[in-house]
């Protein structure tokens, strides 16, 4: 960049004898600007999907804020994962509210990041399509140096389509569980991530929560909306599994103890589910 605007010749020498040199050029540095694309995502099939934020020539940042609406109509927002390694998630936030989701980051040094994935989205769907669009507007999608100049970034919106389906890749007819996963998952009681089901992987506390609740009250509104949450990590409504979970925590089972039990401080959603707390919960 500091050679931008200079002249310049050109000088063939060696065999030539004298030197042919050319008249004299101006040099114009390009400066290939950030783009930032919510990539498209086509599944066929209902449950978690994931939509990656992807960007090209992201080099030199100092901040980076985005804003990305999206159909909650079609979509319900879980969580993001894959958080670039040059982030430190200190250093980042992410919030959601009212079909929009929030990414803030800074950095005083700067970064070179090239080209790659920022993050990925995972959301919920039942089916539907949602064009999920970049806020330009009054600085809410922004790319920036150190210094605070910001880049002129382009900005590709990504359309989510997902079409109801349990056709799962993971699993045919000749499996030995595939009746019983297609009659769960035309009751909405399971489905799939990115269209594969997963048979023999463990079942989380907040999966069984969900599985469990749903085949017993389907969609009833359960009485404990009006109770507290009894667990620590159980407080943020918006999370997929807060109201199953705490619907679950106030079930006594035969021996007076709920499989979600309320006497611990946290429910540990990510924790695998034993045996015995699965037949409770069932049963």
């Amino acid at each position: 960049l500091q050679m931008n605007g200079n002249l310049y010749r050109c000088v063939v020498s060696g065999t030539c004898n004298p030197e042919a040199v050319s008249n004299a050029a101006q040099l114009t540095v390009v400066v290939r600007q950030p783009i930032v694309t919510a990539e498209n995502v086509t599944i066929n099939c209902t449950g978690l999907i994931t939509q990656n934020i992807t960007f090209k020539d992201l080099n030199n940042v100092g901040s980076i804020s985005l804003t990305l609406n999206y159909d909650t109509n079609y979509l319900q927002y879980v969580h993001y994962t894959e958080l670039n390694p040059l982030i430190m998630p200190n250093d980042a936030m992410l919030t959601v509210s009212g079909g929009k989701i929030n990414f803030v980051w800074m950095n005083l040094d700067g970064v070179d990041f090239g080209n790659g994935t920022l993050l990925t989205l995972i959301f919920e769907s039942e089916g539907g399509q949602s064009t999920n669009r970049w806020d330009t507007s009054n600085g809410r999608c922004e790319v920036s140096d150190p210094q605070g100049n910001v880049f002129n970034t382009t900005f590709n919106n990504g359309v989510v389509s997902v079409t109801p389906s349990c056709s799962f890749v993971d699993i045919d007819s000749h499996h030995w569980a595939h009746a019983e996963i297609q009659a769960l998952c035309s009751r909405g009681l399971i489905s799939g991530y990115n269209c594969y089901i997963m048979p023999d992987d463990f079942i989380t506390r907040a999966d069984l929560a969900k599985v469990a609740y749903q085949g017993l009250m389907g969609n009833t509104v359960p009485v404990s909306d009006n109770f507290p949450s009894p667990f620590l990590d159980l407080q943020d409504s918006k999370t997929y599994y807060y109201r199953y979970a705490k619907a679950l925590s106030y079930l006594d089972y035969g021996n007076g103890v709920s499989a979600f039990d309320r006497s611990q401080f946290n429910f540990n959603p990510e924790g695998i589910m034993e045996r015995i707390d699965v037949v409770k919960t069932l049963m």
